[in-house]
């Protein structure tokens, strides 16, 4: 009788499991269906209450509300090069490599995989602050990679320390969210929320998630560095194969649309917009779904 019963509640939990897998890539897949019957203008648009754009005679020019000046554009470099140029490759191996042992290894080397959320943390925000304070010059895409992995090297030997620990459990918990709040945004041309008049809420969704890892981690601490260690590198892991498969047209273009609003940016932004191909937003929903598994 009790062997009857651990029998049926192993599969129901098994069941419960695989349908939550299927349902969500099922979603992903009408996603992008039905994003495909958006008009390429309305993927495109975006709201920025720091420019006005003036599109006459097909030519797009930025200017600022408060000076009346044109803004000059640049290329949008977010240091991930083009094709499988050398910074490209450089991003395709830190994926791999950090990613890697914290989807298969997961907390048990602590140190290690603190540094590497510490790391992984600081590399992003660096990230981000400069793609969106870069002016229409900007730098190198070997510049960017350099700095943006040097900083990476300072926060995983930061979470090597033991006054790092606390610190950094409170980190991957964060990481974990953030990484599964970012790729149900990215899993739809345009993003979650294509409305320009409600970008925000993509991020309502981010930071949602980010606050639920922080928590998770707080109130049962096992299951949220599990959940920091499967979410954050199985999104790296995607990251990598993305880079691998579509280049700088799936994840890559996703996280610059999404993070990137430098109004010196704003035409690549406008004009290229975010539309995954089909292989990213399986990416995206296989590693969501192994965050899931992998979890639990």
């Amino acid at each position: 009788m009790a062997v009857g019963f651990r029998l049926a509640r192993l599969l129901d939990h098994s069941f419960l499991r695989y349908s939550t897998c299927a349902a969500l890539g099922s979603w992903a897949v009408r996603s992008v269906s039905a994003a495909s019957l958006i008009s390429v203008q309305d993927l495109h648009r975006l709201q920025d209450p720091n420019v006005i754009i003036s599109n006459n005679n097909g030519t797009i020019t930025v200017y600022s509300p408060l000076t009346g000046q044109e803004i000059p554009q640049g290329i949008a470099s977010d240091g991930s090069g083009s094709s499988f140029s050398t910074t490209a490759i450089v991003w395709i191996v830190f994926a791999f490599t950090v990613g890697g042992p914290l989807l298969l290894v997961g907390f048990r080397g602590w140190r290690l995989t603190l540094g590497a959320a510490i790391g992984t943390a600081a590399a992003f925000a660096s990230w981000a602050v400069f793609v969106n304070t870069l002016d229409n010059v900007g730098i190198s895409d070997v510049a960017l990679t350099t700095v943006v992995l040097s900083l990476f090297g300072l926060g995983f030997l930061l979470g090597l320390l033991e006054l790092s620990r606390v610190a950094g459990i409170l980190v991957l918990g964060i990481l974990g969210g953030l990484a599964i709040g970012v790729r149900i945004v990215l899993l739809r041309s345009g993003l979650l929320v294509s409305d320009s008049t409600a970008y925000f809420v993509n991020w309502l969704v981010i930071g949602f998630c980010g606050l639920a890892g922080s928590i998770l981690v707080v109130w049962k601490q096992r299951i949220g560095l599990l959940n920091g260690c499967a979410s954050t590198g199985s999104f790296l892991c995607a990251l990598g194969f993305d880079l691998v498969i579509n280049q700088q047209s799936g994840m890559s273009r996703g996280l610059r649309f999404l993070f990137d609003r430098n109004r010196y940016h704003v035409v690549d932004t406008v004009t290229n917009g975010y539309s995954p191909p089909m292989t990213t937003v399986i990416i995206l929903a296989v590693s969501l779904a192994i965050t899931y598994v992998r979890r639990n």
